[in-house]
């Protein structure tokens, strides 16, 4: 999803390991009250790491505070915030995979400890469902987000920034799955909410940013652009003090600017995300190499291939430099050359960083992510373009299967992937099976964005092209050699 959820904004840490500062005093000085007051001592020493973006310092210290712990009920309970802290920082990192591992592990601890219905359970639910939605498996993050909701809504006023959140969390994961119904439908209710209530700063910002996205998601951009503007002019005046509210705007609205194919507008508010990125958090951070990465891929959109390509080898040896060739952030730059290069017809290179990338992402964040399955769709999307078709196929199909898998059937691409089998079923002269894949790829894209969406519109002509060819084939008895519709490949 990377378009995605905003870390930064919506993580909403549980930050309970430090509670136990103040209840230190009232233990008895057995085992178990000096092993907390260990853990607590080294969970400050990891927070310190974190805020410096020492990530390995971070994971090593909060290994250490976790060794400490037994099995008292308290040591259990710590234990959980520590994982969820835990999660804070490979979240930041991309490690999609551990987080997921670390955040069900403290959900477990708080369900059996303080039960189910706790506000703790709520609160790493929508942590997970947050690092869900990273992974675009988007069904099971709105599972988790209506379980969370459940949770929010028994704790939290309506109107609070911490429900609004988990609300408009839902919300994007149900557009994710094409559940636009629902999507609307949660969106009324904050309208009315929004009418009826005294909102605070942050509350409006949330609000008014989250319901942007919306907007954007589903293509209303001059609505989409009037909220985002009202949640920019919230954070421009404290941009000092909260720097990472400047952020998610400029950064969602660099988004819209890219879905209306404005790239200029969207290279020139990246380049302002940037410095302030650089400035807050420093030039190497994994903050901003994401960005340099975003403006890579702009850059490339608005056909600066040369200026592009070394933007993402600059974040490449950024995130080398600091993190270690198999970090995630490797992958993203790795599949933004690929695509520069393949762009260029630099097919023998673009290969070469595909391959790379797959590798990254295959080992940092398994088989089932989305990346993985994007990055191996890119790789056929090559092979396509040189004409190897046998080698394209088994990678495409396999991308298409796995994020049909974990995200359902409503959504941009899993219609991808029904186009691609499309195309497949054309070149082994399956016409039969051909026509309804594009037909299915054709309903989602009509439903998702209407039927003159550029997608709806190549499909269409697909449809026609492959009528006429399937009559030339039965009156000339031959085998068809090629398929000839250019698909569009998806940065990481």
């Amino acid at each position: 999803m990377k378009a995605g959820f905003k870390q930064c904004l919506m993580s909403l840490a549980v930050s309970g390991a430090f509670l136990y500062l103040a209840a230190g005093a009232s233990f008895a000085e057995d085992d178990a009250s000096i092993r907390i007051k260990s853990a607590v001592a080294l969970v400050g020493e990891a927070r310190v790491a974190e805020k410096q973006r020492q990530y390995l310092s971070t994971e090593k210290t909060l290994k250490r505070a976790l060794e400490q712990l037994s099995d008292t009920k308290e040591e259990k309970l710590l234990r959980a915030s520590i994982l969820h802290d835990a999660s804070r920082s490979l979240r930041s990192q991309m490690k999609y995979r551990e987080a997921e591992n670390v955040l069900t592990e403290a959900l477990l601890i708080y369900q059996e400890n303080l039960g189910a219905n706790s506000r703790q359970a709520g609160d790493v639910m929508n942590s997970l469902g947050l690092v869900l939605a990273e992974e675009d498996r988007c069904i099971a993050a709105v599972s988790v987000f209506e379980k969370c909701w459940e949770l929010t809504q028994k704790e939290y006023p309506a109107s609070s920034s911490r429900a609004i959140a988990v609300r408009s969390n839902l919300a994007r994961a149900q557009v994710e799955c094409g559940n636009i119904e629902a999507a609307r439908a949660i969106w009324k209710e904050l309208l009315a909410m929004l009418k009826s209530s005294k909102l605070s700063d942050d509350e409006q910002f949330v609000f008014y940013d989250s319901y942007g996205n919306y907007l954007r998601s589903i293509k209303q951009s001059s609505d989409a652009a009037i909220n985002l503007e009202n949640a920019r002019k919230i954070a421009e005046p404290r941009s000092g003090e909260q720097p990472s509210d400047s952020i998610v705007v400029l950064e969602d609205l660099a988004k819209l600017y890219e879905s209306k194919g404005q790239f200029d507008q969207a290279v020139q508010t990246l380049q302002e995300v940037l410095k302030i990125k650089e400035t807050a958090y420093g030039a190497d951070s994994e903050y901003a190499i994401v960005t340099l990465d975003n403006l890579a891929t702009n850059l490339c959109k608005h056909g600066k291939y040369e200026e592009g390509l070394r933007m993402f080898n600059r974040s490449l040896k950024l995130t080398q430099d600091k993190f270690g060739s198999g970090h995630p952030l490797s992958a993203r730059s790795l599949n933004g050359l690929a695509m520069a290069c393949q762009e260029m017809k630099r097919y023998k290179e673009s290969e070469e960083y595909f391959q790379q990338a797959l590798a990254v992402s295959l080992d940092s964040n398994g088989e089932g992510v989305g990346g993985t399955a994007g990055i191996r769709r890119n790789l056929g999307l090559l092979y396509m373009d040189m004409k190897r078709y046998s080698d394209a196929f088994p990678l495409m199909k396999q991308a298409f299967e796995t994020r049909k898998e974990i995200m359902g059937e409503q959504n941009q691409y899993t219609a991808d992937g029904y186009g691609d089998m499309g195309l497949y079923c054309e070149w082994t002269g399956d016409f039969d099976q051909a026509e309804p894949n594009f037909k299915k790829a054709l309903a989602i894209y009509t439903r998702l964005k209407g039927a003159d969406c550029e997608d709806a519109q190549v499909i269409n002509m697909q449809l026609t092209r492959l009528e006429k060819y399937r009559q030339m084939m039965k009156r000339q008895n031959r085998t068809p050699s090629e398929p000839s519709m250019k698909r569009s490949a998806s940065s990481y």
